[in-house]
């Protein structure tokens, strides 16, 4: 059993080393343009209750990986787990005043749950929400099935809403996809 463990921690290891390496930082022309854009939207602004579970395609640094997260806001918190192999690897709470996250000690420590939690809102607040909270030098802007984030008019990240509740988030500034298949619950 012990045995059985320790391998399963060790492909654990392996899998989240190699998540990081596919969606490692590309250090951007500018080095003084921010990692994250800042947003910490309440909950409650999302305007209503959610429960999804979600399996997900991580593409990039020409590997591709896969997890499932389960993902639940209400109007007073915003809830994830993510799991790989039916095992906790990462739980991120946000109450709408502080982002608290719990990793397993294998994860590794650039794996950020701000970038994540930013994520979660380009893609599921509403765009009036999200024009109101952006840095002034942010836009997005929302067409009928994807959303377009910009930093001074250089395009950051595209959102493509698919038919059966799928996503694709492509980062082009970190070169990296995420395709998201949720389960409403």
């Amino acid at each position: 059993m012990q045995r059985i463990r320790l391998l399963l921690i060790s492909v654990l290891a392996l899998f989240l080393t190699l998540l990081l390496t596919a969606c490692a930082t590309v250090h951007p022309v500018n080095n003084t343009e921010p990692e994250h854009i800042g947003l910490l939207l309440s909950p409650a602004s999302l305007g209503k209750s959610i429960s999804l579970q979600q399996h997900m395609t991580v593409t990039g640094g020409g590997k591709t990986h896969e997890l499932d997260t389960v993902l639940e806001i209400d109007p007073q918190q915003l809830n994830l787990v993510g799991l790989l192999f039916g095992r906790r690897f990462m739980t991120i709470h946000y109450d709408g005043k502080t982002l608290t996250t719990w990793k397993d000690p294998h994860v590794p420590a650039q794996i950020n749950s701000q970038s994540i939690l930013e994520d979660i809102e380009l893609t599921l607040w509403p765009i009036n929400i999200l024009h109101q909270s952006l840095p002034f030098d942010w836009h997005i802007q929302q067409y009928h099935h994807y959303r377009m984030l910009y930093q001074n008019h250089m395009l950051i990240e595209k959102i493509d809403y698919l038919k059966n509740n799928t996503v694709i988030i492509h980062n082009y500034r970190y070169q990296y996809r995420i395709k998201i298949q949720s389960v409403i619950n």
